[in-house]
C-alpha cells in the first residue's frame, strides 16, 4: 500500500467522527458501496481525499460543525492524537524514501513523495488546529 493511502487511510477512520453520525453514515457511504461478498466493496475515487478536504474546511473557517457534540470530544481527541503519531511515522519513512530517491537520481518519484509529504504536513497542520477547536469548545 502506498505511504499516501495509509496516511488517507489512517485518519479516515478517526476523522469521520468530527461529522457527527450524519457525517459518519455519509462518509462511510460515500467511501465505499457494498455489494455483498466478503471483498466486494468497491471505493470510490477520492473519497479520502474529501475527508482531508473536509477537516482543511474545519481548520481554516475555525468552526467546528453544528453537529459537534462535547460528549464526543474525548474520543475525537484520542483519534487525533493517534492520527497525527501516525502521520510522523509515515512523513519519516516517506522522508527516507525521498532521499534514497533522489540518491538513485529518480528525481520524479523524488518529486512526488515531497508532494506527498507536504500534504502530509498540511493534514497533521489541521489536525492541530481542529483539537485546538475541540479544547476550546468543550475544555
Amino acid at each position: 500500500m502506498k505511504a499516501s493511502t495509509k496516511i488517507a487511510t489512517s485518519t479516515l477512520v478517526g476523522l469521520t467522527l468530527l461529522g457527527g453520525a450524519a457525517g459518519v453514515a455519509g462518509a462511510a457511504q460515500s467511501a465505499s458501496t457494498t455489494t455483498g461478498g466478503h471483498h466486494s466493496a468497491t471505493r470510490t475515487p477520492g473519497a479520502r481525499l474529501r475527508h482531508a478536504e473536509r477537516i482543511h474546511a474545519i481548520a481554516v473557517a475555525g468552526v467546528l460543525p453544528a453537529s459537534f457534540s462535547c460528549a464526543r470530544a474525548a474520543t475525537a481527541t484520542a483519534r487525533i492524537d493517534a492520527a497525527e503519531t501516525k502521520i510522523d511515522a509515515r512523513v519519516s519513512y516517506a522522508q527516507t524514501a525521498e532521499q534514497r530517491a533522489l540518491s538513485n537520481n529518480n528525481s520524479a518519484r523524488a518529486a512526488r513523495i515531497a508532494t506527498r509529504i507536504t500534504r502530509a504536513d498540511q493534514l497533521k497542520s489541521d489536525l492541530v488546529t481542529v483539537a485546538g477547536l475541540i479544547t476550546a469548545k468543550c475544555g
